[in-house]
């Protein structure tokens, strides 16, 4: 690696070419004058020896993880920290927005039976996380259009690991594998809320349980209290 800096007077970067940096080498190909052109803007990563790296964009010096990995860049690491990166992709595709998107039609309109054969593959594969996926997406809609708390990542399988295996008010052993098609099982585990969301209930952990679908179906709004009471009646008492 050439360790000279650019022959131009004041300009300390490193050499690229001919004696010049990389911004200098540039000017030169495009005016056939290297110091022509605006201000000058380094445009490559400047490399420390304690293991920083100069961004090539703000030109702050950052640790080496702060750069994106790209195994084909110096160092195994992009030239524009995560920041500039984001902030220049970002800008390309609301530059060229429109473009893309025509493209993306036109992609799925040649390869319409492959995209749509993929994409039912894709969904067989992952069939159990995008339907807890869609069951939070579900629940959070609910309790955001009530402007009701929430909170996310309360799954079937997170609440198993916290109340088991039973249902909260039957006690029956519930099913919590996916159903093939769309067949109804009564035993199926269900995320209960506690106060109903449509009564005004949170979607948080102290407001949810998991119960089978039966009596998820059967208590539907009632409130929990009077729920209690119709499933577990209490005892006549005895008479002499």
């Amino acid at each position: 690696m050439d360790k000279r800096t650019c022959s131009i007077d004041g300009c300390e970067r490193p050499v690229t070419s001919i004696g010049l940096c990389n911004a200098h080498y540039l000017r030169q190909n495009i005016y056939g004058d290297p110091h022509r052109g605006g201000p000058i803007k380094n445009t490559r990563a400047i490399d420390h020896p304690d293991g920083t790296r100069t961004c090539s964009t703000c030109q702050q010096r950052k640790p080496l993880d702060t750069f994106d990995h790209d195994k084909s860049a110096r160092l195994g690491h992009r030239s524009q920290c995560k920041p500039c990166r984001g902030a220049h992709v970002a800008q390309w595709y609301q530059d060229n927005h429109e473009r893309q998107l025509n493209r993306a039609r036109e992609r799925y309109t040649r390869n319409i039976d492959k995209v749509r054969a993929a994409d039912t593959l894709r969904y067989q594969r992952n069939r159990e996380t995008r339907i807890a996926l869609a069951t939070e997406h579900a629940h959070v809609r609910r309790a955001r259009m009530r402007s009701g708390t929430y909170v996310r990542g309360i799954t079937h399988k997170s609440l198993r690991k916290i109340y088991g295996d039973l249902c909260c008010y039957c006690g029956i052993l519930m099913a919590f594998e996916p159903i093939p098609g769309t067949r109804y099982n009564p035993d199926r585990a269900t995320i209960e809320h506690i106060i109903p969301i449509s009564a005004g209930g949170a979607h948080d952990w102290d407001n949810v349980t998991l119960c089978c679908r039966r009596c998820n179906l059967r208590r539907n709004r009632t409130p929990i209290n009077e729920w209690l009471t119709k499933i577990n009646p209490p005892e006549a008492p005895e008479t002499v």
